[in-house]
Parts: structure tokens; C-alpha cells; sequence
């Protein structure tokens, strides 16, 4: 298979229609830039793109992207054999008004402005893209376009890389995406931070991969937990629930095995919560999964015997069973969604089974020693979160708990850990404060045993918005936690240390065992020859990012077979010859290299595409017809 990258940018060296119509190709990349001139002479010696298409007709991938051009206009019309097809541009495009042959088109990517010509009538193409399984929509909070997209009978993956935040309101949003019959993926999902995370996850659950933007988060720490439990938790709301019945709970349930307890049991607290946990109980596990929804009615002792026995007159003709133990709350067993009904109008008629926050006798629960001794170590942790993720005054009433040295040390320093990522500058100095005292603590085993099984999580750890040192070190601490209580296996992670500055980059690198991305660029002053000698331990690595980075690549570059894209922009280096025992090497960034030989690019059996500076163009040797000019050179294979 062949494939083409035509490049116009900067000052181009243009090829010309005769040289390119020398081979075909199923693969272009056309670029264009706010640079080009579409004026400039004996125009028609120059290939344009309906002509590469015309020449092309059994091209499959066509991306085409580039910077605004306001003289310049580009249209075409869907090739039938294409299967992939990208815009990625700022300027006057129109999108194609003839989709009638772009039946076998799997694969869209729309990173254009919603402005563009066409783009509004696009719903109306929708009917001829049966086998459309990829979309990347462009940025728009125009609900009836987003509406139209349920429309597509094969869609599996949306991507919403064009937005920094959700174009809805969270229940809106998640309203939408279940409208889409087959949808399995939603990548780069964007809520704000305002959004309870419980919600979040709750509303995600029936795709098999979610792919978060874990720093929207205030609590990062509590997104491996509940991914974890995420397919089998029914439903948590430990916010209106007292200590004595969550203790209550903890005694009665303690000899059964976690797992099931978890999988099994639903509290239904409050008024407000209950349409949520019906429409999730209902679809998610009597619907979908044909399983019955165990229901503790939390409460349960404030009623009066009158009030128990009308309750139980009321239930006798349903279907709902009854569990009830000596001494506690009764369990009701549901079978179908009309259950829900006969106890939703039970549960509204009684507001004795509702059960009032009680913030103050949390702190007294938090504050028994048995905390780390019972088996309950995720309903100890849930409250702590919980505790921690609140507004102001919660927070601040658990550090009086905390400073005052009540609570063990553990349980002071999850809570400083916690709120080491709030979004008041105070109180995570205080949060340090408490960090550093009691150390790593922090991180003792209440946490869930992470699963990613079902729900495919990646965790990008980041610097780019402010992070302190002592932030990163809890990150850190969070990994060091993970791989001592649940083994190496901790997802596939892509981390990003740009700027960070830091000896413990090179110190933590291991902590990630699964590593497949690693940004490292603008650390001048990294020792690379540390950092290969530990990414050589990393099998798995497949990109690495070392723009800025002025060190000598070391010779245990060449042991990290599975790596494909390799950027060491930047590098003070003249021989990169090293760089030909890299088998797998797709992709390579050399921008503001000064390479004095460039035979070494001819033993690079895979390399697809690099990217140099504009003056190292004409001495790359031109070895074979699949190698194109531009400012922008890449060799195609």
C-alpha cells in the first residue's frame, strides 16, 4: 500500500502533476498553509486535489489540513473507495455536498469550525454513511446537529477532541449519548469541574471505553476507585446517610464477601437522588441484564409499627420480595421496572425513610480506631472522598479534625491527599502542611483494587496547569500505592512531564511499567543517559517526546524496539545514526537539528514520515519517487 504526503508551506517547492501521476497511491495527506498562492504562474503545471483525486480513484485515506487562507477555496467530491477522511483546517473549505458515495467511510474527523460551508447540512448526508464507526464532530452547542448524529446505525467511537468542555449540561449531554445505538467508545470526555464525579461515572457506564480528562477533577485520586468497582456498583449516596446507620450497615453486611456486597446492594437516601437511581437501576441491571436490584431502605427503624405493617400490606401483592433481618432494615428484592413504581410511591408517601445529612457525626465515625481495622475499606474510603470533595466548610471541619491529630494517621493523611488538589490555594497549602507531616500514610490500603477490564481507563498525569512539586510527588505516592497492593498492572498511561524540571522524573519512571507515551520535551538539563537506562526496563514504550532535551541520545536508544514515534527536536547532536536500529520507527520530529549525514534515513526499514528543517530538505538523498518536497519533508513507504 502507498500512500502520498503533498505539502505547500512556507515558500513551497511545488511538484508537479506529471511527477506525481508517476504512481498511485491509497493514502494522501494534502496541506496547505496561509502562505500558499493560488495565483502563481502557469498554474495548471501544478496538481491540485480534485486532480490528485481523479488520478486517484481508489485512494481509502484523505486527510487534509492546514492554516486560514481567505483567497483560497477547496471542494471535491467523495471518492467511492474512501474509507478514512480528515479535516483539519481553519479556512474557507466546503465540505463535500454530495455524500452519495462515501458509503464505505469509516472513519470522519470534522476539526474544522462549525461555520465552515456545508457543515450545517451535514445531518442531511447521514443516510448515505451505513458503515460510518468513527466520528470526530466539530465544536458546536447546536443541539438538533449534535441530535441528528444517533442517526448513525454503526457509530462506535466518538471522539470529542474539539471541545475543552462539554457543549451541554452534563445530564443533557449524557441524555444524548444514549440516544446512539451502538456506542461503545467516547474519547477526551470533558465535564467541568463543577460536575459530581459520581454522576459523571454513573452516566458513562454502559460504554465499554471512557476516556476522562482526569484534571477537571478536583479528587484525582477517587477516578481509579470508582472505575474499578464501575461495573458493578449499583449506587452510592453516602452524603444522606447518618454514621449509626452506616455502621449499622458495616456490622450487619461484614461477613460477606466485598465484591458481592458491592455488586449487589443499593441505598436509596434521599428524595432528590431517587430519579437518578431509578432510571440507572432500571436501565443498567433490570433491563439490560435481566438481574434483580437488592434495595436497602435506610431508615427503616424510625417508622412506626403501624407505619411497617401498612408499608409491608402495600408490597404483599407486588412482585418486590422481602429480605428483612432481626434488628435492621429490611431488604426488597425488584424484579421489574413497574417494582420501582409500587416502592417509588411507598418511599414518597413516608418521609421518615429519608435520612438527614449529619456532617458533625461523620467526623466521630472518621475518628474510631476500628476505621483500619474492619473489612470495609471502601465504604470507609467513599465517606472520607465524600467528606473531602465537599464545599468550603467541610472541608474545613475535617482539617479541624485532622490537625487536632484525632483521626489515626492514615486517615489524616488521605484527607490531605484529597484535598492537596482543591481548588482554593489555602486550604491546599494546608493540605501540604498535613502531607508532609504524616507522609505515606497516605496511601494504606483503603483504596478499591483497580480493574481495567471492562472499562478502559487512561490516566494522563500532567504538568501543564500549575502543578506543584508537591502535587506531583502525590501522584507518585498514588502509583507507589497501586504497584505495591495490586501488582504491575496499572493500565495503559500516557504521562506528561514537560517543564517539570524535576530529579524525580528520572527516579519514578519505573512506577509506570505499562508506559506507552512519555513527554519529557523543554527538560534541558535531563539526564538522558539515566532516563534510557530505565526506559529500556519499560518494554512497552511506543512514543517518546524529547523535544528541547540538549543531552546525547545514549546507545540504549536502540533497546526500545516497540518505539514508533520518536520527536528530538531541538538536540544539540550531529550523528543520528543511532536512530536506524529503531525496527519499528514510523515517525520522527528533527526540527532545529543541525544533521550532517543523512545516509542513515536508508536503513530505516519502516520510517513513514520526518520532519526537518526547511533548509535540510535538499540534502535528504531522494532515493526513490515516494519521496516528496515541501518545508516540511516526509518520506512515505
Amino acid at each position: 500500500m502507498k500512500s502520498i504526503s503533498l505539502r505547500t508551506y512556507d515558500n513551497p517547492q511545488k511538484i508537479t502533476f506529471e511527477e506525481f501521476n508517476q504512481e498511485k497511491y491509497t493514502q494522501l495527506t494534502y496541506n496547505i498553509s496561509s502562505y500558499i498562492d493560488t495565483k502563481f504562474k502557469d498554474s495548471d503545471k501544478w496538481v491540485t486535489l480534485p486532480e490528485i483525486l481523479q488520478a486517484n480513484p481508489q485512494l481509502e485515506s484523505l486527510d487534509i489540513w492546514g492554516y486560514k487562507s481567505p483567497d483560497l477555496e477547496i471542494s471535491f467530491k467523495i471518492m467511492p473507495n474512501l474509507k478514512s477522511l480528515s479535516f483539519r483546517f481553519d479556512s474557507s473549505l466546503v465540505l463535500p455536498k454530495d455524500w452519495e458515495n462515501a458509503t464505505k467511510l469509516e472513519k470522519l474527523q470534522l476539526s474544522i469550525p462549525f461555520e465552515t460551508k456545508g457543515v450545517d447540512k451535514f445531518p442531511e448526508q447521514l443516510q448515505y454513511l451505513p458503515n460510518l464507526t468513527s466520528l470526530q464532530p466539530p465544536q458546536t452547542d447546536n443541539y438538533e446537529w449534535w441530535s441528528s448524529l444517533a442517526k448513525l446505525p454503526a457509530l462506535k467511537m466518538l471522539n470529542l477532541q474539539s471541545y475543552t468542555t462539554l457543549p451541554f449540561s452534563l445530564a443533557r449531554m449524557l441524555e444524548l449519548l444514549h440516544t446512539f445505538p451502538v456506542l461503545e467508545e467516547i474519547i477526551n470526555f470533558y465535564p467541568k469541574k463543577s460536575e459530581p464525579l459520581t454522576e459523571v461515572l454513573l452516566g458513562l457506564d454502559r460504554f465499554k471505553h471512557v476516556e476522562l480528562i482526569s484534571m477537571v477533577f478536583k479528587d484525582i485520586t477517587s477516578i481509579p476507585l470508582f472505575f474499578s468497582k464501575f461495573k458493578q456498583v449499583s449506587f452510592f449516596n453516602y452524603r444522606h446517610v447518618g454514621y449509626k446507620e452506616v455502621n449499622k450497615f458495616r456490622e450487619k453486611y461484614a461477613t460477606q464477601p466485598l465484591s458481592d456486597r458491592h455488586r449487589e446492594l443499593l441505598f436509596l437516601c434521599s428524595v432528590k437522588s431517587w430519579n437518578r437511581v431509578k432510571t440507572y437501576t432500571t436501565n443498567h441491571l433490570l433491563e439490560k441484564h435481566k438481574s434483580t436490584v437488592p434495595v436497602v431502605l435506610m431508615g427503616y427503624e424510625k417508622l412506626a409499627s403501624a407505619n411497617k405493617t401498612t408499608l409491608k400490606t402495600k408490597l404483599k401483592d407486588t412482585q418486590i420480595s422481602l429480605e428483612e433481618k432481626s434488628g435492621g432494615e429490611p431488604i426488597y428484592i425488584l424484579h421489574t421496572k413497574s417494582d420501582w413504581n409500587v416502592l417509588e410511591q411507598v418511599i414518597l408517601e413516608d418521609k421518615s425513610f429519608i435520612v438527614e445529612e449529619h456532617l458533625t457525626e461523620f467526623l466521630h465515625y472518621l475518628e474510631k480506631p476500628y476505621l483500619l481495622e474492619n473489612d470495609n475499606e471502601e465504604l470507609n474510603q467513599s465517606i472520607i472522598r465524600l467528606l473531602c470533595s465537599g464545599d468550603d466548610e467541610n472541608v474545613n471541619l475535617a482539617f479541624q479534625m485532622v490537625e487536632s491529630g484525632g483521626a489515626p494517621v492514615a486517615v489524616q493523611s488521605m484527607i490531605a491527599a484529597i484535598a492537596m488538589t482543591h481548588k482554593d490555594t489555602k486550604i491546599r497549602k494546608r493540605a501540604r502542611q498535613v502531607y508532609q507531616k504524616v507522609g505515606s500514610a497516605a496511601f494504606v490500603p483503603l483504596m478499591g483494587k483497580p480493574s481495567y477490564k471492562e472499562t478502559d481507563f487512561n490516566l494522563r498525569i500532567s504538568t501543564h496547569e500549575n502543578i506543584s512539586r508537591t502535587d506531583f510527588l502525590l501522584m507518585v505516592e498514588y502509583q507507589h500505592h497501586l504497584n505495591r497492593h495490586y501488582g504491575k498492572n496499572t493500565g495503559s498511561l500516557s504521562i506528561d512531564w514537560r517543564r517539570l524540571g524535576l530529579k524525580e522524573i528520572t527516579e519514578n519512571i519505573l512506577l509506570f511499567p505499562n508506559l506507552k507515551t512519555l513527554h519529557l520535551s523543554s527538560n534541558p538539563e535531563l539526564d538522558l543517559e539515566k532516563v534510557f537506562s530505565l526506559l529500556v526496563q519499560i518494554p512497552t514504550i511506543e512514543r517518546l517526546y524529547l523535544n528541547g532535551c540538549k543531552g546525547t541520545l545514549p546507545a540504549s536508544l536502540s533497546q526500545l524496539q516497540s518505539l514508533v514515534e520518536l520527536d528530538v527536536s531541538s538536540n544539540s547532536m550531529e550523528d543520528f545514526s543511532i536512530l536506524a536500529q529503531l525496527p519499528n520507527l514510523k515517525r520522527l520530529t528533527m526540527k532545529g537539528c543541525k544533521v550532517k549525514n543523512w545516509d542513515w534515513l536508508q536503513q530505516c526499514p519502516k520510517l513513514e514520515w520526518i520532519c526537518v528543517n526547511s533548509a535540510d530538505q535538499q540534502k535528504i538523498p531522494h532515493q526513490s519517487e515516494q519521496m516528496y518536497g515541501g518545508d516540511l519533508f516526509l518520506k512515505i513507504r
